[in-house]
């Protein structure tokens, strides 16, 4: 039998309102894809429908159970019209703890990470509207996230600065001929923990003392240092003793307290420091842009004598 055009479309129609009718037969669930609350605290999962029998993940078979605790959960509906499934993602906040970290300096040029504990049911608000977990700095600046979840919004802030490379100087070696101490200054400027040799802290030290110092600064960018040598010279006092001792069976070297200027020994040497092997007196007159210096140092040779306890004694 052949149908016209309406009978066509009369099928059409029947057979929509038919699949309609099923579709709106079946069970319904509509949860969403997850759902979070704050820990000591539980949640309904509903899945409640006319005439159907339910399967779940936990193996209860009730329209609806209570959880308290993180995970996937699934049920399974079925009635007359057939079965209908969901899963959702229950996840149990916590109180977060931010900490950001301490006050901190970062070299120019360079970033740091700044982090809040992850979580995919909290939300995250930096000081400049970013809405990640983590954030990335390069200049300096107050940084403060909050990190709101189920339990409530937690915060911290930390203050971030930037270090530059110190240029150390100390300048030319020290050579003092008028006074009994000299200041050893950082350059203007210089920026970081300091520590001298001596132990100071100061961008400055004062010495008396010959000798070479140092000192370190460090910052975020490194550390960086420098040394110089200081001589206080004056007439009588180019030698720290008057006299030494040495071994005949070796040689010592006598040297200036300084290594610039013109020197001139008695044995007619003209370097800052000579060898000497033998006994006797020595004297050294030294020329600086700040006046001619002398002083003399008496050597004295001394022998190793062999020590004889002889032979070995064996008492009863």
């Amino acid at each position: 039998m052949k149908l016209g055009y309406k009978s066509y479309l009369y099928l059409i129609v029947l057979t929509m309102l038919s699949l309609n009718a099923a579709y709106a037969c079946l069970p319904q669930i509509n949860w969403g894809a997850s759902v979070s609350f704050c820990q000591g605290n539980s949640f309904t999962l509903n899945a409640a429908n006319a005439n159907a029998t339910y399967v779940w993940s936990t193996g209860a078979s009730t329209p609806s159970i209570s959880v308290n605790s993180s995970g996937i959960y699934w049920v399974s509906v079925t009635n007359n019209c057939g079965t209908t499934s969901d899963t959702i993602q229950v996840i149990v906040d916590q109180p977060v703890t931010v900490n950001l970290g301490q006050n901190r300096a970062i070299c120019a040029g360079s970033s740091t990470m700044l982090s809040a504990p992850f979580s995919p049911s909290s939300t995250y608000m930096w000081q400049n509207g970013f809405t990640g977990h983590q954030l990335n700095v390069t200049t300096a600046g107050t940084y403060h996230v909050s990190v709101t979840n189920a339990c409530g919004t937690y915060s911290d802030t930390v203050q971030i600065s930037i270090d530059q490379p110190q240029n150390v100087n100390l300048g030319a070696d020290v050579v003092n001929c008028t006074t009994n101490s000299s200041v050893l200054q950082l350059p203007s400027g210089v920026s970081g923990s300091i520590k001298w040799s001596t132990g100071a802290k100061t961008s400055s030290i004062t010495v008396n003392k010959n000798g070479s110092y140092w000192v370190k600064v460090t910052n975020a960018c490194g550390v960086f240092s420098d040394t110089i040598n200081v001589a206080f010279v004056s007439a009588g006092k180019l030698f720290p003793n008057d006299t030494i001792l040495f071994c005949n069976t070796g040689s010592i070297k006598l040297s200036s307290p300084v290594s610039v200027g013109s020197h001139l020994w008695s044995t007619n040497a003209t370097n800052s420091s000579i060898p000497v092997s033998q006994s006797g007196k020595y004297w050294l007159t030294l020329t600086l842009p700040c006046g001619t210096f002398s002083d003399t140092v008496y050597l004295i040779g001394s022998t190793i004598n062999s020590v004889n306890l002889g032979p070995d004694i064996t008492m009863c």
